[in-house]
């Protein structure tokens, strides 16, 4: 007698697997694990009826299986089976042979491609397990437009920077949208690999070298937040000026500039320069919310300029159409440590969150000798939440009666939403509040506040606290805990009115926007100096805040004094001498000023043409060299002309070009003017380099002065200052 296990595949598709299973001995029982790819995705048991094996083999009928998979399968994927009391033992396998182009890649191509920048979502992924806030965002917004087919799948692209290579890259449009799905899938059932390593360098499998169609226009789409990257701009004004790209930039919130003290001080210093820099090279502002649209007005009217237009494209009410469906029932939160009544509280534990009055209104209810339920915090650690981490501890979690959670799966919290009372949100100022109407899409109460974009989201479902006055939000919060009839009526009327918000609506909102970045003019992404005037490759000063009195202003001076001209610098010096720099061999800029890598490097720049010069220009370049490369020959060219070849004598110097227009750029139009730079060395000086400094530097450029020949008093008083330079 055969007593080996046997197992019949009758049909493999995309979306599920069937056939029957037969073990003769019954020790390895019905149940099947499946697994994708070496990854388990699932089990199931072997119990529908096949009366046609039954009659076959004299067997049970009950034997037959059907597996449906989380997600549709693509490419090649190798299914494997194995008997679920006995893990170890495999008992079949098939290959799942699919296209490897998503279903609608036939559609035809769009007019204009839109390249969405997803470099923060890759990094994130190299570091973290799950999705969350922004990164979980941006997720829902491209998986609805590729699913909702919004945009032509030729013409929808996605780009992540290569930190390596130091350039952008295009990824696989496939594998990036199947590795999105995987992800908000249960750890144990994802199936799409990635090197993490790699994708902390901004690097994901089948990734290709950019070429943008010339056929067509393209715009840059960034959804995530780009402002931690250092000089990312430079790296959209190259692809403005090589591939005529527009600009669209999503706004989540403005928080490090009108809610600054919840904030660390070095993280509102570098937005306000990252959002500044915003204003000058974007095309058109998505905004999650019309109270975040406000605000990019306020602050621009702030610092004196008009914005680009502004476009609201909010946030989706909740995440359901991207996260598998599960059994809620089977989840026990016991399990979590909560047990019998309690309000949610979903939100990274920071000062702004406003965690500390939900722990003056907690205890409030308990001196009053209300029976109140358990506040359940779920989120990790954050800013500025010293307070009330320190309240908890020092009286035992408010004696167990507030309870922190984290790292919880999806499933776990759709079941605290569940079985919750209500939930409570009292941030102090947001750009949406995703937890907002995630709880009434669930239909649940929410306790908020009457500030930035909150009502927005809550509309008149929200019940709204007073963020600052713990007596206030005691006595509304107190209703709800102690009157079931009230809370069952707003509950009633949320699960009949309350109007979701869908990803696809958001996502719409978006494609809009970026296909609207062509209706205006495009921007002038050339640096424009005037003649005479003196720019700055650094970085705009900051005060250290260590000086007191007259310091403070030698401080001011010293950081803003021009070598050349020794005038005082303004930003917009700053400003314009960064946009000086051309092409992907320019490091971010310093305090000092900027290195350009080893080689070959251009600086480009226009003239106004009713300043022209006639006669030609002389401009001045304040150097700065690694000691290695003093004595080494550096030469400048325009158009392969060369107009400056000397061997360098120090590490700190200042170097005149003579330019000699030709007759072309004589002619009254704004052509730009590319000045190539380099500087040449041995291998052996090459080698010593890398081993100081592995970017590799080559020539570091503090300042840029252009004059025209005939201007005598300027250079007059440049020779005069020159005389005198250290």
């Amino acid at each position: 007698m055969n007593t080996k296990p046997r197992i019949q595949i009758d049909s493999l598709t995309a979306t599920e697997i069937s056939g029957w299973f037969y073990d003769p001995t019954n020790k390895l029982g019905k149940k099947i694990n499946v697994l994708a790819n070496g990854k388990m995705i699932g089990s199931v048991d072997a119990t529908i009826e096949r009366t046609d094996v039954a009659k076959a083999l004299n067997c049970d009928s009950k034997c037959g299986f059907t597996f449906k998979f989380h997600k549709p399968l693509k490419g090649n994927v190798k299914i494997s089976m194995f008997s679920g009391s006995d893990k170890e033992t495999l008992i079949g396998e098939a290959l799942f042979e699919g296209a490897q182009t998503l279903s609608h890649s036939a559609e035809p191509d769009g007019d204009k491609n839109i390249y969405f920048d997803v470099s923060d979502l890759v990094y994130f992924v190299g570091h973290h397990d799950n999705l969350t806030g922004i990164q979980r965002v941006q997720s829902c917004i491209i998986l609805s437009i590729i699913r909702d087919n919004l945009h032509p799948a030729n013409s929808t692209k996605f780009l992540s920077y290569d930190n390596r290579k130091n350039e952008f890259i295009v990824l696989d449009s496939t594998y990036f949208v199947q590795l999105l799905e995987d992800l908000f899938l249960p750890q144990d059932q994802r199936t799409v690999y990635f090197d993490r390593i790699d994708a902390r360098l901004g690097v994901l499998p089948n990734s290709s070298g950019m070429a943008a169609n010339a056929t067509k226009q393209n715009v840059v789409c960034l959804l995530g937040a780009a402002w931690v990257n250092q000089d990312y701009f430079a790296r959209i004004l190259d692809l403005k000026r090589t591939h005529g790209f527009r600009f669209v930039m999503t706004v989540h919130d403005l928080i490090p500039i009108y809610a600054s003290e919840t904030c660390d001080q070095g993280t509102t210093k570098v937005f306000k320069k990252f959002l500044n820099q915003a204003y000058r090279y974007t095309d058109a502002f998505l905004s999650v919310s019309e109270n975040t649209a406000r605000d990019i007005h306020k602050y621009a009217n702030r610092i004196g300029i008009t914005p680009p237009p502004v476009h609201v494209a909010k946030n989706g009410s909740h995440f359901n159409d991207f996260i598998p469906e599960e059994n809620t029932e089977s989840i026990d939160i016991g399990k979590l440590g909560v047990k019998g009544k309690y309000v949610l509280f979903v939100s990274t534990i920071e000062g702004r969150k406003n965690h500390q009055l939900m722990f003056e209104v907690w205890r409030n209810m308990i001196k009053a000798g209300v029976d109140v339920p358990t506040l359940v915090c779920v989120g990790r650690n954050g800013w500025r939440a010293e307070e009330f981490l320190n309240n908890l501890v020092s009286t035992n979690y408010l004696d167990n009666k507030i309870k922190l959670l984290a790292d919880i799966s999806d499933a776990e919290l759709a079941r605290l939403y569940q079985d919750c009372l209500f939930t409570v949100y009292p941030s102090l100022y947001e750009g949406w509040g995703l937890p907002v109407g995630e709880s009434l899409a669930k239909g649940k109460i929410c306790v908020t506040c009457m500030n930035s974009s909150l009502p927005e989201v809550a509309g008149k479902y929200g019940v709204y606290i007073d963020p600052n006055d713990a007596t206030d939000a005691t006595v509304k919060i107190q209703e709800l805990v102690t009157d079931e009839s009230s809370r069952l009526r707003r509950e009633k009327d949320i699960a009949e009115n309350y109007i979701n918000i869908s990803w696809s609506e958001v996502a719409n909102n978006t494609i809009k926007a970026a296909l609207g970045s062509f209706d205006n003019a495009a921007l002038n992404v050339h640096a424009n100096p005037k003649l005479g005037k003196e720019y700055c490759f650094g970085t705009i000063p900051e005060l250290s805040g260590h000086q007191f009195g007259d310091s403070i202003v030698n401080e001011i001076e010293n950081s803003r004094k021009l070598p050349i001209s020794r005038e005082f610098a303004s930003d917009d010096r700053f400003v314009t001498g960064n946009e000086l720099r051309r092409g992907k061999k320019w490091h971010a800029p310093e305090q000092w000023g900027c290195w350009a890598g080893f080689g070959a490097h251009q600086i480009a720049f226009q003239i106004d043409p009713a300043h022209r010069s006639p006669t030609g220009y002389i401009l001045y370049l304040t150097l700065h060299l690694p000691h290695l490369l003093v004595g080494e020959r550096i030469s400048y060219s325009i158009e392969g002309r060369t107009v400056y070849a000397e061997i360098s004598r120090s590490s700190e110097s200042i170097i005149k070009l003579n330019i000699d227009m030709p007759s072309d750029l004589k002619a009254p139009k704004q052509e730009v003017i590319v000045l190539t730079g380099n500087i040449s060395a041995s291998q052996q000086k090459i080698d010593e380099l890398m081993k100081i400094d592995t970017r590799l530097l080559g020539i570091g450029y503090k300042s840029f002065m252009l004059i025209a020949n005939e201007d005598s008093l300027t250079r007059m008083s440049i020779l005069e200052n020159l005389m005198t330079f250290k």
